[in-house]
């Protein structure tokens, strides 16, 4: 399905972001998004800007596989439907951040993004590792 709300597209960059780290690694990746809304700039003022800003979250980039499953996922999709109900919640500020205010994260295992070197993690969880306060 194409984001088109942002609880739509919250919940589906979860899912192509973090959908084989669980459901914490899906609310940990979510958290970053609504970190950025919740500090607008460059990235955007909107969860549904956040999400679909280029090269910001992968799952969107035109070469990468995860979009075109996510554009074809139905929203009857039981993982759809977790992912929606976590981002509720995360709208709803119910869901603690335990990526203390993160606003980037990278995969380990994937090349270290220029941005990350000599940045100090402020989480880790599962095949993440997530920063803030970078400019």
């Amino acid at each position: 399905m194409i984001p088109n709300s942002d609880l739509t597209a919250l919940a589906l960059t979860m899912i192509g972001e973090a959908r084989g780290e669980g459901l914490e690694g899906m609310q940990d990746v979510g958290h970053t998004i609504m970190n950025r809304v919740a500090h607008p700039s460059w990235r955007g003022t909107t969860v549904l800007d956040v999400c679909l800003k280029p090269w910001q979250y992968s799952c969107w980039n035109e070469n990468d596989p995860n979009r075109g499953y996510l554009n074809s996922l139905p929203d009857t999709d039981q993982l759809y439907q977790q992912a929606s109900d976590i981002a509720e919640s995360l709208f709803d500020g119910e869901i603690i951040d335990r990526t203390n205010g993160a606003t980037y994260y990278y995969r380990i295992g994937s090349p270290e993004p220029k941005w990350a070197i000599g940045q100090t993690p402020c989480f880790t969880s599962g095949h993440h590792v997530f920063f803030k306060d970078i400019a």
